[in-house]
C-alpha cells in the first residue's frame, strides 16, 4: 500500500495519537433509503471536497485504495474539467476518522456509506475507485442504482471484476511480520514507514482491515449497472491482469472500455499524466447539455 506523506491513512494531525475504540452501529443491509440511519456518521464525516465548485455540472466521488486516504486525490480538481467537483470518501480508521476502527468488509462499509451519501448526492455523479476503492465503489453504485439514484459512470482502477475470485496472495491472513513484509514488497509503501515501530503499530489494524475487505469481497454477476464502466490497469501489475479487468464488462449494460497504462499496481500515481486525460474523456459526455 502506498502511504506517502499526506496520503498516509493517519494524516498529519493524528500521527502520534493513541487509537481509541469508537462504537459504531451497523445500518441494515439492503435497499437504501434517503433517511439518515441511527448511528450512521453524517455525510460531512464521510466526505472531503478539496476544491468546492457550487456550480459544477458533475460530481466525481473518489474512493482510496487499501491503506490510502482522501489526500490521494488532492490534486485531481486542478487536472479535471472545471465543471467537475471532486468529492473524496473519508473511510474510518484514517485521517480525521483515525480514532474510529476500520471495517473489514466492503458490505459493512456500504451499509454505513450509502445512507450518509443519499441526502447529498447532487446528481449527476460518477464514481472512481482504485483497488479496494473500486470494490466499494461498485457496491455503492449497485445500491444507489437500486435506490433509484444510479451513477452516470463507474470508473474501476487497479481492481479485478467483483465476481472473480482473488487468486493472488491473501495478505490479510498472514501473520503480522509476513503481512508487513508482503505489503512492503508491493512497492507502494516507503520502507522507512514500515520500519517505524510506533507508526506501524498505529497503521497495522487499518491496513489489515482494508486488505481483508478487498480480498474477501465478491459480488455475483446479477443485474448489470445501467451506466458505462471504464476499467484501468497497470501493464506490470502483479495483482490485477487484463483478464481481471475485462471481467468488468459483464457488470454493465451501458458500454465498457478498458485502458492499460504503464506501471505496477500503483500506476494511479506513476502514470497520472496518462490516467487523468482518460478520466476526463470518460466524463466528458456527461457534461454536455
Amino acid at each position: 500500500m502506498r502511504v506517502d506523506g499526506d496520503d498516509c491513512m493517519i494524516g498529519r494531525r493524528s500521527r502520534l495519537a493513541k487509537p481509541r475504540q469508537v462504537k459504531t452501529t451497523r445500518a441494515p443491509t439492503g435497499r437504501a433509503t434517503g433517511a439518515q440511519s441511527p448511528g450512521v456518521p453524517s455525510q460531512t464525516t464521510w466526505l472531503h471536497v478539496p476544491a468546492a465548485r457550487p456550480g459544477a455540472r458533475l460530481r466525481l466521488y473518489c474512493i482510496p485504495y487499501a491503506g490510502g486516504g482522501s489526500a490521494v486525490y488532492r490534486d485531481w480538481p486542478s487536472q479535471l474539467d472545471a465543471r467537475v467537483e471532486v468529492r473524496t470518501i473519508v473511510l474510518p480508521g484514517r485521517e480525521r476518522r483515525f480514532v474510529e476502527p476500520a471495517l473489514s468488509s466492503v458490505l459493512e462499509l456500504a451499509d454505513l456509506l450509502v445512507p450518509a451519501l443519499l441526502p447529498v448526492l447532487d446528481p449527476p455523479f460518477a464514481i472512481f475507485g482504485h483497488s479496494m476503492g473500486a470494490m466499494l465503489g461498485f457496491e455503492l453504485a449497485c445500491r444507489l442504482t437500486s435506490a433509484g439514484r444510479p451513477p452516470v459512470h463507474m470508473l474501476a482502477s487497479g481492481a479485478r471484476a467483483p465476481h472473480l475470485r482473488d487468486h493472488g496472495p491473501q495478505f490479510h491472513a498472514m501473520p503480522d511480520a509476513d503481512f508487513v513484509a508482503s505489503v512492503g514488497g508491493l512497492g507502494g509503501t516507503p520502507a522507512e514507514l514500515l520500519e517505524h515501530e510506533e507508526l506501524l503499530r498505529l497503521m497495522l489494524p487499518t491496513l489489515r482491515a482494508d486488505f481483508t475487505a478487498a480480498e474477501t469481497y465478491r459480488s455475483p454477476t446479477g443485474r448489470p449497472l445501467p451506466c458505462p464502466i471504464t476499467a484501468f490497469g497497470g501493464d506490470r501489475d502483479p495483482l490485477v491482469g487484463r483478464v481481471d479487468l475485462d471481467g468488468w464488462s459483464s457488470h454493465t449494460a451501458g458500454g465498457f472500455g478498458v485502458h492499460m497504462l504503464p506501471g505496477d499496481h500503483f500506476f494511479l500515481h506513476t502514470a497520472r499524466a496518462e490516467l487523468l486525460p482518460l478520466v476526463r474523456d470518460a466524463l466528458a459526455p456527461h457534461l454536455r447539455v
